[in-house]
C-alpha cells in the first residue's frame, strides 16, 4: 500500500512538472539568448525574437539588468581561455577565480596588461607563473578576479587590435562569470602600466579607475598614432606608482606629466619609491594599498559631467557620450590643450629587442630605416655586446649604457652578426623642442554636465554627437532640454526605442548602464 501511494504521488506530480515547463516566459528565454549569443549572427536573431514578443519597456528592462543565471564554476583557480582579437587571431587570457566567488553575487575584476609588448611571439603558459602570483593573496582575502591578457607586436595595448582584444575578453568574461561592471580596474607594469594610462584617455567606459605601475602617459603619444589628450583623464580616478631610478620611467620624468593633468582635472593617488629601478619591488607594499582603493572605488555608470576631446571618431565615446562628426563649430569656447614640450628624455638607436633572447647580450629584431643602428649598418639578428666602452650582458646593461648618452652624441655599437664582431658608428640627432602629445589634425571636445533633464554643453571642432539616453538618469515622462554653446538645439520628450536597448545592451553587456534611446545633435 505504501508502495502504491507513492507511485500515485510520482505521477500526480508529473502534469505540474509538465505544465511548469509549458510556462515557462517565452521573453525570459529570448532574452536568455541574448545574454549567450556569440556573434553578430547569433546576437541579431536573439534581438529580433525579443522584438517580435513585443515586450513592455520596464519588463524587458528588468531582466536586463537581471543578468543571466550564472552556473558556479567546478572549480576556483586559474584557468585559460581564448578570444578572437579585432584581427582575427585567437589569443589566450588567464582568469584567475578565488574560492569566495559566488554565481549569485557580482565580483570585482583587475585586468592586468603585461610589459614587454612588443614581443614577436605572446607569453607561453610558464612564463606566465610570475605574474600569475602577482595578485593572488588579494584576489583571495579581498574577493576579486584576475584577468592577464596576452599581446605582441601588433597588438600592443595602445593599438586598436590590442585595445579591442581587452575588451572582447572583458565582454566574454561578463558571459560566463558574475561581473561587477562598476568595479573592473585596469592596471599594469611597464608598457602595461603605459597601456593603462592609454585606455585612461581613450577607452574610460567600462572602468572604474586605473592603476599604472613604472608607466608613462605619453609613450603611447607616438606608438598608437593618435592624438591623445590629457583632459580626458578627468572622467576616471588613477592611482600611479614610479621608481626613481627607473631606467625608463623615472619619477623625475614622469612628475611634469602628473602635475599637468592635476591641472587638466584629473584625480589621482602618486607613489614614488626611492632606490628602485624599472621593477615592482614595491609589492609587497602597495598591493594591500591598491586592493583597499579598489575596494573603495567605483564607476558611476552614468556620470552627470563629462569631458571628452578626440581627433578620432573610432575613439568617440566617453560613457554616454559619443562624438561622431569632427568639424568647425560657430561660436566654439576656447578650451585649454594641456600638452608639455617634449624633454630631451633618453636617445634611442633605433632597434626593437627580442625580449626572449637569453644568451650575451641583446638581440635585435627590428632596425628602424634612417636610425642610428641602421647607420651604423646594424640589421636584423644582429647582437649587440657593446655600447661605446660599456660591456652589454642583457637588457640593463643596454639601458643603462643609453641612458649616460644625450643628444648630439657619437656612439660606437659593438655587435655580433653570426660568430662575427663587427662595430659601428653613429650620431644621434640633436635635441629639437616639440609638444609631447603630436597635434597634427584637428580635434573635437565637448564639456558637458547634467542637472535634472537639462543638458548643458559646450562644444569646439565637434559637428554631431550622440547623447545615449537611460531612465536611470533622466526622466522620460518629460521633456529633455540640451543647450549646446548657450543655444538650445533640443527640448522635446525622448521616445524609448526597444531596438536601441537591446543593440545598446549586446554592445555593452553592461547591466548598470541601459539606454532607452539615442539622441543625435547636430542632423
Amino acid at each position: 500500500m505504501r508502495r502504491l501511494f507513492v507511485l500515485s504521488g510520482l505521477l500526480l506530480c508529473l502534469p505540474l512538472i509538465a505544465l511548469a515547463i509549458d510556462e515557462t516566459d517565452p521573453l525570459e528565454t529570448a532574452v536568455n539568448d541574448l545574454f549567450t549569443a556569440r556573434g553578430d549572427q547569433a546576437t541579431q536573431a536573439a534581438i529580433t525574437s525579443i522584438l517580435a514578443l513585443d515586450p513592455e519597456r520596464g519588463a524587458l528592462a528588468d531582466l536586463l539588468r537581471k543578468g543571466p543565471a550564472y552556473v558556479q564554476p567546478e572549480s576556483s583557480g586559474w584557468s585559460i581561455r581564448t578570444v578572437a582579437y579585432p584581427d582575427g587571431v585567437e589569443r589566450p587570457f588567464h582568469v584567475y577565480v578565488p574560492e569566495k566567488y559566488r554565481a549569485g553575487a557580482p565580483m570585482p575584476v583587475l585586468i592586468h596588461m603585461h610589459g614587454g609588448i612588443s614581443r614577436a611571439e605572446l607569453i607561453p603558459e610558464e612564463g606566465m607563473i610570475g605574474y600569475r602570483d602577482w595578485w593572488t593573496e588579494q584576489a583571495d582575502e579581498w574577493g576579486f578576479m584576475v584577468v592577464f591578457p596576452l599581446g605582441q607586436r601588433g597588438s600592443e595595448w595602445w593599438t586598436e587590435n590590442g585595445a579591442g582584444g581587452v575588451h572582447r575578453i572583458l565582454s566574454e568574461l561578463k558571459r560566463d562569470l558574475n561581473v561587477d561592471e562598476n568595479r573592473v580596474f585596469a592596471t599594469g607594469f611597464s608598457d602595461g602600466g603605459s597601456g593603462a594610462f592609454y585606455f585612461a584617455m581613450t577607452h574610460p567606459t567600462f572602468f572604474a579607475a586605473f592603476i599604472p605601475l613604472n608607466g608613462h602617459p605619453a609613450v603611447a603619444s607616438g606608438a598608437s598614432g593618435r592624438q591623445l589628450y590629457l583632459v580626458n583623464m578627468r572622467n576616471r580616478p588613477l592611482y600611479i606608482v614610479n621608481t626613481q631610478e627607473d631606467s625608463l620611467y623615472p619619477t623625475v620624468a614622469v612628475l611634469p606629466y602628473l602635475e599637468e593633468m592635476i591641472r587638466a582635472g584629473a584625480q589621482l593617488r602618486f607613489t614614488t619609491y626611492p632606490g628602485i629601478g624599472h621593477s615592482p619591488d614595491y609589492r609587497d607594499e602597495q598591493n594591500p594599498l591598491i586592493a583597499r582603493f579598489m575596494a573603495d572605488t567605483a564607476r558611476s555608470p552614468l556620470p552627470s559631467a563629462i569631458t571628452w576631446e578626440t581627433a578620432d571618431v573610432e575613439v568617440g565615446r566617453a560613457a554616454w557620450l559619443t562624438v561622431l562628426e569632427l568639424g568647425e563649430t560657430p561660436g566654439a569656447p576656447g578650451f585649454e590643450d594641456h600638452n608639455l614640450m617634449l624633454p630631451e628624455g633618453r636617445v634611442r638607436i633605433g632597434v626593437q629587442i627580442d625580449m626572449e633572447f637569453t644568451g650575451r647580450g641583446t638581440r635585435v629584431n627590428m632596425v628602424v630605416e634612417g636610425s642610428v643602428a641602421a647607420v651604423a649598418g646594424m640589421a636584423v639578428g644582429d647582437v649587440i655586446v657593446g655600447i661605446d666602452d660599456v660591456e652589454i650582458v642583457g637588457m640593463a646593461d643596454l639601458r643603462a649604457a643609453l641612458g649616460a648618452k644625450r643628444a648630439g652624441e657619437q656612439v660606437r655599437i659593438r655587435f655580433l652578426r653570426g660568430e662575427e664582431e663587427r662595430l659601428g658608428e653613429g650620431q644621434f640627432p640633436p635635441y629639437v623642442p616639440k609638444p609631447t602629445f603630436v597635434r597634427d589634425k584637428p580635434s573635437g571636445r565637448i564639456e558637458l554636465t547634467v542637472s535634472g533633464n537639462h543638458v548643458e554643453v559646450a562644444r569646439s571642432g565637434v559637428r554631431r554627437f550622440a547623447l545615449d539616453i537611460s531612465p536611470d538618469l533622466f526622466d522620460l515622462e518629460r521633456e529633455i532640454v540640451v543647450t549646446v554653446n548657450g543655444r538650445e538645439v533640443l527640448r522635446r520628450r525622448v521616445e524609448p526605442d526597444l531596438d536601441f536597448l537591446l543593440r545598446s545592451f549586446a554592445r555593452d553587456r553592461d547591466r548598470s548602464m541601459l539606454f532607452a534611446a539615442r539622441v543625435v545633435i547636430g542632423e
